[in-house]
Formats: C-alpha cells, structure tokens, sequence
C-alpha cells in the first residue's frame, strides 16, 4: 500500500473512531445509554469531504484537519478516489461481498455548480448531479368551506390528501424582481385573486412545496441504492425554500461468511444489560476454530467474510470486554489511542470452547451536526461558513451547513451481515501512485511469514559479517543443507535424552526474477566498507511500504491449494547502519512487525535486492538464559514428566544446539532449520468467546484497514 494512502485510511480510522467514542458517551442523546448503535464512518467522511470540494479559505483548511490530518483537501479527494476505486467496488460477481455506493448532488435549479466543484464530484467521488426545484413555495390557511366538490378538483394533485383531511385556501406563492407575488384560489373555483407583496413584510405558515418533492426524491435514491433498507435520509422539514443543496451518499454491504453458523444451533439465551438487568436473545453457536485474540481485559473476534476474486478481505470485528459495563472505558480506549485497533486484529485461528455470538438487528439515525461542532468542525455549521466554491453565484457567499443527517441499518444472523448507510449534508442560505525505490545494498532482516496466521518461520539479518564472505560456508552441504546439528562433542555417555525437531522448507517466488537482468554491485558493510554482491532486479510491481526510517518488501511464494500463504519479509533501515536499532525495535515492540506489513503492490523505481546463501549454527543455552530461562539449565530444573524411571530427577537441560541454512536467488527461497534441544511442549489452551454482554463491532475492509461499519450492541 502507498504511504500517502496508508496515512490517510489512519486519518479515517482515527475519525470513525472519534465519533464512535462520542457517539457511545452515556451524555450523548443520539447514542449512549440504552440504544444500540449502528453508523458508517465511512459515508459520513465521504460526505464531509465532499462538503470541502466546496469549501474556502479556513472552512477548507478545518475540514481537512478533522478529516485528513495535517494536509491539504486534495488529499482528503484523491483519498476518496480510491476508497471508490479500491474499497467500494462491488465483488458480488465474483463470489465476494455485494458492496453498492453512490454519491448524489442536489442542487437549485436557479443555480450553477461551479466547473471545479463538478468536476471533483463527478471525477473523484463519482457523483451524481441533479438539476431540482427548492424554492417554488405553497401556503395553506385554513378555511371553513365544507363539501368540496372533487370531481372538478384539477389543481395541485400531489396536495389531493391532505386537502381530503384538511380542507384549506391554495396561495400559489413566487417572486419576480424583488415582488412576492400571491396567487389564491379554491380546488373547484378559477383564480380569485392576485396579490403582490414586498419582500420585507412578513408572510407566516410556510410550507415547502417543492422542497418537500426534492427531499421525496433524495429519500428515493437513498432507498433504491441500499435496497430498500433505508427509505428516509430527509425527515419532514427537514429541506425548504431556503435550502440550495443536498450532498448525500448511500453505502448498502451485505457479505456471506466465510464459515456460515449452523442455525440449527441457535438458541435463546441471556443478554446482560448494562444495568445490570438481562434479556433473552438468540445466540449462534459453533465449535469449530475462529480467529480470536485474548487479552487481560478484552477479547477480539474476526469473522472474514467470503472473499472475491480480488485481494479485498471485507472481515466484521467483535470485541467483547471482559467487564459486563467495560464498553465506555473501550470506546474511551479505542478514541484516545488509534492504533490499539490494528494492534489487536486476531491473526491466526484458535480452538474455541464456549462460543456464543447474538444475531442482532440495528437501525439507527441521528442529525450529526452536534457531534460534528463537538469534534471541533464549527465553521461549516456557522454564519461564518465559506463555501463559495459551490455555485457559480453571488449566493454562495451566504451557503452553509445547516444539518447533517446520517442513518445506518445492520443485521447479524447465521448466514452473514446485511448492512446499509446514508448520509446528506444539507447546504442552506443563511438568511497517482508513487514509483517507490527499493535498494537493500546495506544491511537489513528478513523473515519467512505465514500470512493467514502471522507465524515466522524463520528470520535473520543479512549485514557485514554475511555478504562480507558471500560465497563462504561454514559448512559444506553435500546432499544436505544442514549436515550436522549434533557433533560428538554435543553427545557423550551422560547424556539421558535428545528431543529434536527439523523444519524444511523451499518455495518458488509467485513472480519470479529475470535471472538476466542480475548484476553486480556494492553491499555497504557496516565498518564502511564495501563488497560486490549479485543484486536481483526488476521493473513489477511489489509489496512494499515506506516509513520515515525503514522500507518493508513482501516477496509471495506460490500458493498452494490452500489458504495458507507464504511470504519472505526484507527490513531495510534507510540508514546503511540502522540494523542494530532496527532490530532492537522489534525486540521493544512486539506488534511492530504487525503493523508494518505491506498490504498491496505498488509501483517500483529502482530495485535491487542481492542473493544471498547463509549457513549458521550456534549453542543456544547462554542465550536462552540471558532471555530469563536460568532454571531450565540449572540444577533445580523439574523434567520429572519426561521419563518413568528414579533418575528422572536428576535431568536437566545441558544445551541447546540450533543451525539454519537458507538461500535466496531468482527462483525463491530454500531454507532448513533443526533444532536439537530438551523441552516440554504445551498444549494449546481453549478459548471462549461468549457475548452476553454489551459490545463494539466494525465491518473492515483488511487490505486496506477501512472501517465502513461500527457500532456497539448493549
């Protein structure tokens, strides 16, 4: 994935974040206590973002700010671009989730979008534009005519109801050069009278007439785009003759799961609230293994959806507190730290004891222009409002926000998620892919990952004692990479039990190098010094992602059958002497490989990347007791389950031997390791996973991290 892109989907994690937080305050109307909650971070920052097409000046600069970070509103457009492109494609086809998402522009008839405007909506956030009438305006008064005859009712039929329920006087009301013109009759009589009237005295009981149409119209866009699940975006009231534009968008998802609940399985049982009081709800139930990460006060579950043919993964997050009123303090967590999210992704399926997930159904609304003015976006929603880069008119001087209206419905049962959003701004009259370089020719790790699950199979570093001595071998392998892992020295006539392992493994690039285009050129050493080493090339794209300090290459193997998937993972500092504190970040920070995972290919500029043989073997037993393993290898050490026999007691751990061997060329990557060593393996613990009490979950797009749905059940 792109920096620029990866920086801005953080930007977007940390503002759905934001208002998932508020949103789930206990304080706040819309959400808090009692009601479930269910939004689109997603559709809200489209909306907004569209708004800032349209903006000036600080209007602009604090929408980008809320939205983007630090930046520019560009970034926030080219950013919605791909979430278009990327994101919101539709896999249905193929197998994946449906995904369905549009944009709409409502604007005045009386008025003319401005070229730049449009052509932001249209090309970038692919927006539809639509010509609509706000300002025609009908009063009603009340009248005390009875029996109206409707059989000669012709005027106004779209008003037939209410005239059926009411009875009332039409005032076709309209102006023309600054004079408000009046024009009354009764359903079955011709015109009764024209009257004209200045703009500045008062005329009360207004109601929108066409607005109302325009709003009925919106409302049947947002409908059609999210299937029916949504039918009203614009309550009552809600546009009017003063209105001049709606910005809406509509997000509709619904994906199967990749594993089904069997319904059978379902059965009723308690929901605890958090008042303390519970419910009966229906839980699915299953045995089989889930992709599920446990901490001290929290639980993590990653349900993926069925995947298209692309390399999207659209997956829907639980977490689960341990504490049955621990949601506010989460959602506290979650807002005041965005990374703590992607540091508690589940990687790798468990086996799962208690299982109990509720099927739950949400929908909900709210006018966010509150919550928005409490993140800190005042200006849009203010008389100081610059949003001159709308409409080609004097009027645009006087636009603003008026309201924000945002709606999300979700539905969680055995087969998978249903789930839709819509959002519309109401604007009222006051009265290119980076080419990245990848050059490993100084000293830098490297690891073979399975991705699925997270595991290393191996890792190590190739620096100046390595490439120093590029062709020489500690060993020379003959039919065996590794020849030797215990010597005679390593076994005598005390030794009682060896306990050994060996791993192999050898995979083909998915893209293989041009063995061709391999040259020669300088590896920088350490010291300073430099030596010639071959350096494969190549002009594809790569897995690859840039940080201020560090570049990371994924390198593909070929996929078998299976969802499993192997990669080999190069850490190259930008410094040629940055390996030491490289690899002593790694060392502080466990979840910093996690979060520094190339998720997608991306254009290459120069790329060089040497071949590289190693053979290493070391005695592991001072190392392992520099990490906190003394008593393993000490006197006191207990091995008493090992062996059935007196002696039993008298084991212990005298060393440790371990050799790697591993090469790496245009073809892919052999490697072995064994290990010779006594120790006792653990089985893996059962984990259970029972929500019964109130929790957060999200919907994600896992490639790119995009949070399109979040929400909390109580």
């Amino acid at each position: 994935m792109a920096a620029d892109l990866r920086v801005s989907i953080a930007h977007q994690t940390a503002f759905a974040l934001r208002l998932a937080a508020a949103l789930s305050s206990p304080a706040h109307p819309a959400g808090g206590a009692g009601r479930n909650v269910a939004f689109s971070p997603l559709s809200l920052h489209v909306a907004l973002s569209l708004v800032a097409a349209g903006a000036g000046g600080a209007t602009r600069d604090q929408l980008a700010s809320a939205l983007g970070g630090p930046g520019s509103a560009e970034g926030l457009h080219a950013f919605a671009e791909q979430l278009v492109q990327l994101v919101l494609a539709d896999a249905s086809g193929a197998g994946g989730p449906r995904v369905a998402f549009a944009d709409g522009v409502f604007v005045d008839a009386s008025l003319s979008l401005k070229k730049t405007f449009g052509d932001v909506a249209v090309g970038k956030y692919k927006a539809e534009t639509h010509s609509v009438d706000f300002q025609t305006k009908w009063l009603l008064l009340p009248s005390n005519l009875a029996n109206i005859d409707w059989e000669h009712y012709l005027l106004l039929p779209s008003l037939e109801k209410k005239l059926e329920k009411y009875g009332k006087i039409f005032f076709l009301v309209f102006t023309i050069v600054g004079i408000i013109y009046v024009i009354m009759w009764f359903p079955f009589t011709a015109i009764l009278e024209i009257m004209s009237l200045k703009d500045d005295e008062p005329i009360t009981h207004w109601t929108s007439g066409k607005a109302a149409e325009v709003a009925s119209q919106v409302n049947s866009w947002v409908e059609k785009v999210t299937s029916g699940l949504i039918k009203e975006i614009l309550p009552p009231g809600s546009v009017d003759h003063t209105t001049r534009l709606v910005l809406g968008n509509a997000l509709y998802f619904k994906g199967a799961w990749t594993e089904k609940f069997d319904a059978s399985k379902t059965k009723d049982g308690e929901f605890h609230l958090l008042d303390g009081k519970s419910v009966q709800a229906p839980f699915m139930s299953t045995s089989k293994k889930q992709y599920i990460s446990s901490y001290d006060n929290l639980k993590v579950l990653k349900l993926p959806y069925q995947q298209g043919g692309d390399k999207r993964q659209f997956s829907m997050y639980i977490l689960l507190p341990e504490a049955q009123d621990g949601l506010w303090s989460l959602a506290e967590k979650l807002n005041s730290e965005p990374e703590f999210l992607e540091k508690h992704i589940p990687t790798r399926q468990v086996t799962v004891g208690q299982f109990k997930l509720p099927k739950f159904k949400i929908s909900f609304g709210f006018e966010a222009s509150d919550l928005l003015k409490s993140l800190g976006l005042h200006l849009p929603f203010s008389s100081e409002a610059d949003l001159t880069e709308m409409v080609d008119s004097p009027e645009g001087k006087n636009l603003f926000v008026s309201s924000v209206f945002h709606k999300s419905f979700v539905e969680v049962n055995e087969e998978g998620t249903e789930a839709a959003a819509a959002t519309a701004a109401v604007i009222t009259l006051r009265s290119a892919p980076i080419a990245e370089d990848f050059v490993a020719d100084h000293p830098f790790l490297f690891l073979i990952r399975e991705d699925m699950t997270g595991v290393v199979l191996f890792v190590g570093h190739v620096a100046a004692e390595v490439l120093g001595q590029v062709n020489s071998w500690v060993d020379r392998v003959t039919s065996g990479l590794i020849k030797n892992i215990a010597t005679p020295r390593s076994i005598n006539h005390n030794t009682k039990l060896v306990l050994a392992n060996a791993l192999y493994f050898k995979g083909a690039w998915a893209e293989k190098f041009d063995v061709s285009k391999t040259e020669d050129g300088e590896f920088h050493l350490l010291d300073g010094e430099s030596v010639q080493a071959p350096f494969m090339s190549t002009r594809k794209k790569q897995y690859l992602s840039s940080y201020d300090s560090l570049k990371v290459l994924k390198l593909p193997y070929l996929q078998g059958g299976d969802k499993r998937q192997f990669s080999m993972y190069i850490l190259l500092p930008e410094a040629q002497d940055g390996l030491w504190s490289l690899a002593e970040k790694l060392n502080s920070e466990p979840e910093f490989m996690e979060n520094h995972i190339p998720m997608r290919p991306v254009h290459v500029g120069q790329f060089k990347l040497p071949k590289f043989k190693i053979s290493f073997g070391f005695g592991a037993s001072g190392l392992l007791k520099g990490l906190g393993l003394p008593l393993l290898f000490g006197s006191e050490v207990d091995l008493i389950k090992m062996v059935d026999s007196p002696g039993a007691q008298n084991l212990f751990v005298s060393s440790v031997f371990h050799k790697s061997f591993i090469e790496v060329n245009e073809e892919g990557t052999e490697a072995t390791a064994a290990v010779m060593v006594s120790m006792e393996h653990s089985r893996p613990r059962r984990l259970n996973f029972v929500a019964d009490h109130p929790f957060m979950f999200l919907i994600r797009e896992d490639v790119t991290g995009v949070i399109l749905f979040i929400g909390h059940v109580l």
